[in-house]
């Protein structure tokens, strides 16, 4: 979906110093778009860079499997744990099977920052953990003790895990597909791993994961996630099951270039579980009269530690801005 929009005719959900959101109808939708302030102008979301995005996944990929190659084997790694929220992250992209026509124009983990080597070295490093023996185990060890210390230091009431800042619940034949598509050379990395991805079960991540969303939870570490892979069945059975958890909350995205039958799709699957809601990303609910919360963090005006909304499912319907 290729959106050429002005958000000058568009009307102003929220205004602040930093910059506004602003909904603008287009095609029958109302959609969402954080305008950052730059200078005395505010700029509108950049689009993607594709080449700049395959540069560094292929660059990150080489690295990893030079590090394999010498013996070093893959380390899982959390992304971020500044504002007390931990934050564990994949590849964009090749590991979201459920990506949309609008992921591929405006997705933000595949711009800005997540465009160098470096920073996409970790997110590989993570997803290559993923396919080793014992990856459940070190998983649930290294979030539950960065997501202990975390809290201590910034008074969270408890710890908490947000899985996918980038990347989400991949299907192995999918992901397969995709790095070649990115130029990624897969059979180097399966001859390292011993093993063809295309012949892993398709839920096989997504198994993996429920484990330790389990685990954690029971550890007493709070879970939640936003995630399209729900538009595959196999993998959206799993997503389903980690929602009737009791300390794991999964927001099922939707966005712009998705059918009014798919939203409304994920809308009624959210409806059987109190802790599912659905994320419109870019887009307002298809329903405007219902009631939704607003995202201010593309703004940098409040963080998600400071809101809470989403790890708690304080609200059935969140609205991301394009940013």
């Amino acid at each position: 979906m290729s959106t050429r929009v002005s958000l000058r005719e568009g009307r102003v959900l929220y205004q602040s110093p930093a910059g506004s959101i602003v909904a603008v109808p287009v095609a029958g939708r109302t959609l969402v778009f954080a305008r950052r302030r730059v200078g005395v102008s505010e700029r509108m979301p950049a689009r993607i860079s594709l080449v700049a995005f395959e540069h560094a996944l292929r660059e990150a990929f080489r690295r990893v499997m030079d590090r394999l190659v010498a013996g070093e084997g893959p380390r899982v790694k959390v992304s971020s744990t500044r504002i007390g929220i931990v934050s564990w992250s994949l590849p964009s992209y090749v590991t979201c099977p459920g990506a949309s026509t609008w992921c591929e124009e405006y997705c933000y983990a595949m711009k800005g920052l997540y465009v160098n080597p470096r920073v996409e070295e970790a997110r590989v490093e993570n997803l290559v953990a993923s396919l080793y023996p014992g990856f459940v185990e070190e998983l649930v060890r290294v979030l539950y003790e960065a997501a202990v210390r975390a809290a201590e230091r910034t008074g969270l009431p408890e710890p908490i895990v947000r899985l996918f800042d980038s990347g989400d619940v991949y299907d192995p034949a999918v992901l397969r597909e995709r790095l070649r598509e990115m130029g990624v050379d897969v059979e180097r990395l399966e001859g390292l791993l011993g093993v063809r991805l295309d012949e892993l079960p398709r839920d096989y991540f997504a198994r993996l994961l429920y484990e330790a969303v389990r685990a954690l939870n029971e550890l007493g570490v709070r879970v939640y996630m936003y995630t399209r892979s729900w538009r595959l069945p196999h993998l959206r059975e799993w997503l389903e099951r980690m929602a009737e958890l009791p300390r794991t909350v999964v927001w099922l995205s939707v966005d712009p270039a998705m059918s009014r039958e798919e939203v409304a799709e994920a809308e009624a699957i959210a409806a059987r579980h109190e802790r599912m809601g659905v994320a419109y990303t870019g887009m307002l609910p298809l329903n405007e009269r219902l009631r939704y919360h607003l995202c201010l963090k593309p703004l940098g005006v409040v963080n998600c530690a400071q809101c809470l909304v989403c790890p708690y499912a304080k609200a059935k319907r969140v609205v991301l801005p394009t940013h």
